[in-house]
């Protein structure tokens, strides 16, 4: 004679106690339909053993990353085929996460190292990397190119990668053409697949003196401040025997507020070629 098993029932807490879950989680995977206790004459549900291994599958899932719609999706309507393109799927878009955060942490990193070098104001010159510049503003006003609305949005979602910029082009006595902009390095924006279009400008050249740097903010010398900063690198340029460009970058890195003093930290770029 085959010996017969009675299955234990569990109400609610005790159940969710010994598999190491809330009460809440049993509830809510109830409802969704997933779980389906037993429920007796006075109203009470009863969950038992066979209730365990579904509730292990919903915590492997949730902990997988499946949404509850993905999760009843997979327990109580899939074949093996159609769970590992659901499994395929995630795997996707887990990676693409993992990629992003990648970048973040990259561009963390690199936020971190010009923040040093703008608090020493170290300078160097280096071999240039095309840059894309997106202008955002001319003078004191935003720009009216309707191009420039079709992808701000992009631009900006994908900073820190981009970088608030603005564009100096000096055009002599003392007068100044500001625009403030996006800029971001041609090879970045490709690998976080940023397109880019008029008037969007790929900025290339084959020399750039970079001047990192930190100065308090003051609205009213804005315009003294610019022409005083290019004036410096140029000075410095030309002490170098090297023929400095009339176009002015100033990326900036952060903006800190103490005391009442904003201090903005900011790499400066001019392109450099041989006198």
């Amino acid at each position: 004679m085959e010996k017969q098993f009675t299955l234990k029932d569990y109400q609610i807490g005790e159940f969710a106690k010994r598999m190491g879950v809330s009460s809440h989680f049993l509830k809510y995977y109830e409802e969704t339909g997933i779980l389906q206790p037993e429920t007796h004459e006075n109203g009470y549900r009863f969950y038992n053993m066979w209730d365990a291994s579904i509730v292990l599958k919903c915590k492997r899932m949730k902990n997988i990353g499946f949404s509850v719609k993905e999760s009843r999706k997979i327990l109580t309507d899939s074949t093996a085929p159609e769970l590992d393109h659901l499994l395929q799927e995630h795997q996707s878009r887990l990676l693409e996460e993992i990629q992003q955060k990648q970048r973040t942490t990259a561009a963390i990193q690199n936020l971190r190292a010009d923040l040093k070098f703008c608090l020493k104001k170290e300078w160097q010159i280096c071999s240039s990397k095309p840059v894309w510049f997106l202008p955002h503003t001319v003078g004191q006003q935003f720009s009216g190119d309707k191009g420039v609305y079709q992808q701000l949005t992009r631009w900006v979602d994908a900073m820190p990668t981009v970088r608030s910029t603005q564009r100096l082009t000096f055009l002599g006595d003392d007068q100044w053409q500001a625009e403030w902009g996006f800029s971001v390095p041609a090879e970045e924006a490709a690998a976080i697949g940023l397109k880019t279009s008029s008037p969007a400008v790929l900025m290339s050249t084959e020399k750039t003196f970079i001047q990192y740097t930190n100065y308090p903010v003051n609205r009213e010398r804005a315009k003294e401040q610019h022409f005083h900063q290019y004036n410096q690198l140029v000075a410095h340029i030309h002490r170098m025997n090297l023929v400095p460009g009339q176009v002015m970058l100033k990326e900036v890195v952060a903006y800190t507020l103490k005391n009442g003093t904003r201090q903005v930290y900011c790499i400066l770029r001019i392109p450099v070629t041989e006198n």
